[in-house]
């Protein structure tokens, strides 16, 4: 008798555990579900909002700062979904960090400026010539938003994976990663710092930046930009998630071949190819991270 009742209770032990398996499952792919569906409902609101505003007030000043706010409300959304370990708050205090500073610092430029030209070549505006960016077919207007939002969500893919997964499949805190992070965002801040003073100087109209980290690299901010998305990878990856390199990857291309380099780099030679100093500075200085190269002052 005693055996049946041993039978019996291994039976029910073994239906208890394929049911609590059954249940961790289930409630790993609803949090998972939860968790990118909230990422995309923050991006698509937080751009929505900001394209609606900008086209009620006519103005673009309002882009760049909407831009890294769709990071900011993504990372928070997907974080109140997650286990909360330390990893996961980690992160999401890395990107809310992130776009706080650099929306503050794009923001502050373009208020001053009324006029960004890294947009003229994907938006017709009607007002240019004013600093007024209001586009003239609405249906491209609403493309670049969505563009946006689509740049925000990609560019988030480890972080939002790594808010979806369970605590016991959740990365670890990884500080050396969380080291070179602070270390980039330290790099693009002083190199933002830099541009603008330099920028501000009247002696320096006509001029391109190359001083401080500038005089090392021509787009160290870019350099910066990239290193901080693969460090955030770095933070949240797990084999589980190792696909989604294809964030920081994206932000690498849309930088190095997209919307970045090469619009500045043609707006560059428009107005300085003509200048023997800015071609030596061009041939001699490394693309995007600082690297000394033979001292050379060029003559303005």
């Amino acid at each position: 008798m005693w055996r049946t009742s041993a039978r019996r209770w291994m039976a029910d032990a073994t239906r208890l555990t394929r049911r609590t398996a059954c249940q961790e499952a289930q409630e790993e792919g609803t949090r998972s579900w939860t968790s990118w569906k909230r990422a995309g409902s923050a991006v698509v609101a937080t751009n929505a909002v900001g394209g609606v505003a900008s086209y009620a007030w006519d103005t673009h000043v309002l882009v760049d700062a909407v831009g890294t706010g769709a990071f900011a409300a993504s990372a928070c959304a997907t974080w109140t979904t997650s286990a909360r370990t330390k990893a996961q708050s980690v992160l999401a205090a890395c990107v809310v960090a992130w776009a706080m500073r650099l929306g503050g610092h794009l923001a502050h430029r373009i208020a001053q400026t009324k006029h960004d030209p890294r947009l003229e070549p994907y938006l017709q505006t009607s007002h240019a010539a004013e600093g007024d960016f209001v586009s003239k077919v609405p249906w491209k207007y609403m493309q670049f938003w969505s563009l946006q939002a689509l740049w925000a969500f990609v560019s988030l893919l480890p972080v939002t994976a790594a808010h979806a997964l369970p605590r016991t499949k959740a990365p670890t805190v990884r500080p050396w990663a969380l080291g070179l992070f602070a270390a980039f965002l330290a790099m693009e801040t002083v190199a933002d710092i830099q541009k603008s003073q330099y920028r501000s100087n009247p002696d320096n109209n006509g001029h391109w930046v190359d001083e401080g980290l500038w005089k090392y690299a021509r787009h160290p901010n870019y350099g910066a930009e990239i290193g901080l998305w693969w460090s955030v990878y770095a933070m949240a990856v797990t084999k589980a998630t190792a696909w989604t390199a294809i964030g920081p990857l994206g932000v690498t291309m849309l930088l190095v071949k997209g919307s970045g380099i090469p619009v500045l780099e043609k707006l560059h030679e428009e107005k300085y190819g003509g200048n023997a100093a800015y071609q030596h500075y061009k041939q001699n200085t490394n693309l995007l991270f600082p690297w000394p190269h033979k001292p050379q002052q060029g003559t303005r």
